[in-house]
């Protein structure tokens, strides 16, 4: 059952309740309601807030109309709820056209206040202006709509929230979000605050990378005179939100090629300017490197156009035209790749040959070098065909790598005895038997 509190035909109470000359009493930073004020250390200040970490169940990140419903939202829900904003004197600002309600969107208030929301009593307390638009046509077309005082109705949205008890707000920018596994756990501040959370709503409205656009001027920017969200922005590209793709580095495989070919192992059909075959990551003893195949365009490392095999590290940024990807857990302790792998297993002196000569091609410093085939090892250990495929059938089995593999089986084995350890860079560099 859902109470409604405010029939009126409008969008909430009427108006009349606050003068429209004189700021409702109790709103700013003096205001001693229910709820509880944090506004943080002064910005370039030394407090020791600045190393502050705050819990909560639920952040909110943005201050606008769906920052301040969402924490009123869950405050109501007796969940402990911070809502973080660049600026206190900024929540509930209306940026754009001061009105609530209308054809399409008084549906929408009339929902929020059906569910207790502060919009409608916002509007309330800071409207100048009601009506009913299309009064003279029929009801499917009539919408209430309210003219808002931009300052009344702010000062409105921060009286509602003080009085909210369970949220408390705290001033500076949310650079980026902390993960545990597969779940968001909280946030760090630009200030370098923590904030540990067990949900967090993003509400970050035309913050995030703003660009204002005047005349042929760009100013980054949130709002007139509010600065972008850029640390976010960054992060949200990282951890893949939609229209991005989490792509996994498998090691046993060793080797992913990149570009517009559809037989690439990562395809990026979408980008003009990314070459049929662009670039290729490979394992390279315990890392994994990326050297561009002669693109049209070119790749970049970091800002840094590549001229050759690059060494990656985490958190590096690969550009392939217009395609950004950023690199993750790599060269950790934690490292997936470190965990997955087994030792090497024991080989026979003979066996142990092959397998320095089906890695040695990797010295030719060539942008892909295929491992040895079976004809060329068996002409540097002078033997047989026949024999080095019965050494590498065994090598195969100790490995543990599947007949399934079939062609690529050569290129997995090279690739596990270069990360196994099993050929050392000293085995390469000795001569070969001839």
């Amino acid at each position: 059952m859902i109470h409604v509190k405010r029939p009126y035909k409008g969008l909430g109470r009427r108006p009349g309740t606050v003068s429209r000359e004189t700021p409702a009493e109790g709103i700013g930073p003096d205001f001693d309601g229910g709820g509880e004020w944090d506004y943080g250390p002064a910005p370039g200040g030394t407090d020791e807030t600045m190393t502050e970490e705050l819990t909560c169940d639920v952040l909110i990140v943005g201050g606008g109309h769906a920052g301040a419903e969402a924490a009123a939202a869950a405050a109501r829900m007796g969940a402990r709820t911070i809502l973080a904003t660049h600026r206190f004197d900024t929540v509930g600002t209306m940026s754009c056209n001061p009105a609530i309600g209308g054809l399409g969107k008084g549906q929408l208030v009339r929902e929020i206040d059906a569910l207790d929301g502060l919009m409608g009593r916002a509007a309330d307390l800071g409207g100048i202006q009601f009506r009913v638009l299309n009064r003279r046509k029929g009801p499917a077309v009539r919408g209430p709509r309210a003219q808002a005082d931009r300052k009344l109705y702010r000062d409105a949205i921060q009286r509602l929230l003080g009085e909210a008890e369970g949220i408390r707000i705290v001033e500076g920018e949310v650079d980026d979000l902390i993960a545990d596994g597969n779940r968001i756990a909280g946030c760090s501040m630009r200030d370098g605050r923590r904030i540990k959370c067990a949900s967090v709503v993003l509400t970050t409205g035309t913050f995030l990378r703003g660009l204002i656009h005047i005349g042929e001027k760009k100013i980054p920017a949130g709002r007139i005179g509010e600065a972008p969200a850029t640390g976010l922005s960054a992060t949200l590209e990282r951890f893949g939100p939609t229209g991005h793709d989490l792509v996994v580095l498998d090691e046993r495989r060793g080797r992913m090629s990149l570009g517009k070919n559809p037989d690439n192992d990562l395809v990026i059909s979408d980008d003009g300017a990314v070459s049929r075959v662009h670039a290729v990551l490979e394992v390279v003893g315990p890392t994994w490197c990326i050297t561009d195949l002669g693109s049209t365009n070119g790749t970049t490392v970091n800002g840094e156009r590549i001229l050759s095999a690059r060494t990656l590290a985490d958190r590096d940024e690969i550009v392939l035209g217009r395609t950004r990807m950023i690199i993750h857990h790599l060269g950790g302790g934690d490292d997936a790749t470190t965990d997955r792998l087994r030792p090497a297993p024991q080989r026979t002196p003979r066996e142990q040959e092959v397998l320095i000569e089906l890695c040695r091609p990797i010295l030719s410093g060539q942008a892909f070098t295929p491992p040895a085939s079976v004809k060329a090892i068996a002409a540097a250990l002078f033997v047989g065909e026949g024999a080095v495929k019965q050494h590498l059938d065994h090598l195969y089995d100790k490995f543990l790598i599947e007949p399934q593999a079939g062609e690529s089986r050569r290129v997995l084995l090279a690739n596990l005895a270069i990360q196994t350890a099993a050929v050392t860079m000293r085995d390469l560099q000795t001569p070969e038997r001839r």
